[in-house]
């Protein structure tokens, strides 16, 4: 398997594992901090780290001219986004380490959130949208050049809404998107479908 095909494989994995945690850490009525919390956060930024990883290799298949900078620019706002991803799961790691109980968590979290700048916190939260977009732009893109199956970008898109939903449908969205995932992961030579 090339690296590219294990960033497109390590990405809903990841995710699947961190909604496996998350839905484990609910059980007692509230989430964190604990095992199951600081394992699942991990997970959250290593299926980001992956993200970026496969939004880069997306970006290099879509063809020449306004179609390739259309792609970086997606590519752009994916892995923007997903900074931001990173950003909240290194918070959240963190808080879950230095929370001694529940109760502890949101005012460690408020304070870690203000940093560097407590006017950035709405910026903060564009980043879901921003690597949503990018991402589903990539890979539409490579739909509309016949370079990848349409039901790939749906699958991913669903994927996508089903956690935005609830997070309690974390695992059926990393099945989605691992679905959406799966003729790069098949894939031997080339993005070519």
């Amino acid at each position: 398997m090339s690296a590219s095909q294990t960033s497109f494989a390590a990405a809903p994995i990841c995710l699947f594992v961190y909604g496996v945690c998350y839905l484990l850490d609910g059980q007692q009525g509230f989430h964190g901090p604990g095992i199951y919390w600081t394992i699942g956060h991990i997970f959250f930024v290593l299926a980001f780290i992956a993200f970026a990883l496969t939004a880069w290799e997306l970006k290099n298949h879509v063809g020449d001219g306004m179609k390739r900078r259309f792609a970086v620019v997606a590519a752009f706002l994916a892995i923007l986004g997903i900074a931001v991803f990173v950003r909240v799961g290194g918070i959240d790691i963190a808080t879950g380490i230095l929370a001694p109980d529940h109760g502890a968590m949101a005012p460690i979290s408020k304070q870690l959130n203000n940093w560097p700048d407590a006017r950035l916190l709405p910026w903060w939260r564009l980043g879901p949208a921003l690597f949503q977009v990018g991402l589903t732009s990539l890979l539409v893109q490579l739909a509309f050049v016949r370079r990848l199956p349409l039901w790939s970008p749906i699958a991913v898109l669903l994927g996508f809404v089903a956690i935005g939903y609830n997070l309690n449908l974390m695992v059926a969205g990393a099945v989605l998107i691992g679905v959406g995932f799966f003729p790069f992961i098949r894939e031997r030579n080339s993005l070519t479908v």
